[in-house]
């Protein structure tokens, strides 16, 4: 009985085929991996998403009802178009005393960036005062400094204030009632009392989750039963 081999014309076909498969099999492998990639990626730019928003409201549910004598005629809440500032008190657990938060966009590798500035813990005017200007040249000119947190990319920043019961435009010389001269002892600047709420819009890059338009809304925890 003669056994017969393989040819080499049969040996480089099925070295072909096998080839074939191994090539077919790596590129499923590969996109499976790119697609979980991509998922996780979008995961993530989900979260910080989320988490920055859920930063945002806690800091505005915190924020101070009335201006501590601020300079100038900011209130407890200020957007001059470039930075949102705000007072608020201590977190839970946190040393006492006040902060003054900022938010504002920055540049980050050549990119802008939703970004939160908050300072030390504050228990006297004048730091607090300190404070509430160093927010501001922060957002004038970010640079590296310690105390801000990039957060996600955004194009844009937007910010309407709620009063008597419509959306208006903080840099409006309309939103705001006539100076009260009641309180000589104690002046309270016509912007000092803070909005019924805020409403935050965010144009983010269409390569970040989410992104396009952002509309937060935010209503003071008074008129909602402790809930924005």
């Amino acid at each position: 009985m003669t056994t017969r081999g393989f040819t080499l014309v049969e040996l480089l076909v099925a070295l072909s085929v096998m080839a074939l498969l191994a090539l077919l099999s790596w590129q499923g492998v590969d996109s499976m991996t790119r697609t979980q990639s991509q998922i996780t990626q979008r995961q993530e730019a989900h979260g910080v998403l989320r988490s920055s928003l859920a930063q945002w409201k806690t800091d505005l549910d915190a924020s101070v009802s009335k201006a501590p004598n601020l300079p100038s005629q900011a209130g407890p809440m200020d957007w001059n178009g470039l930075v949102f500032r705000l007072v608020r008190h201590a977190p839970p657990g946190a040393a006492p005393g006040w902060r003054v938060v900022a938010w504002a966009r920055m540049e980050v590798g050549g990119v802008a960036h939703w970004a939160r500035w908050q300072s030390a813990p504050l228990i006297d005017q004048a730091s607090l005062q300190q404070a509430w200007q160093q927010a501001e040249r922060w957002a004038q000119n970010p640079g590296n400094d310690p105390q801000a947190l990039p957060l996600l990319p955004a194009e844009q920043m937007q910010l309407f204030y709620a009063r008597d019961g419509a959306w208006v435009n903080p840099l409006s010389s309309g939103n705001t009632n006539a100076p009260s001269t009641s309180n000589t002892s104690n002046p309270v600047s016509p912007a000092s009392t803070a909005p019924e709420g805020v409403r935050l819009i965010l144009n983010l890059p269409s390569d970040v989750q989410g992104g396009g338009r952002i509309i937060s809304d935010w209503a003071q925890p008074t008129l909602t039963g402790g809930k924005s």
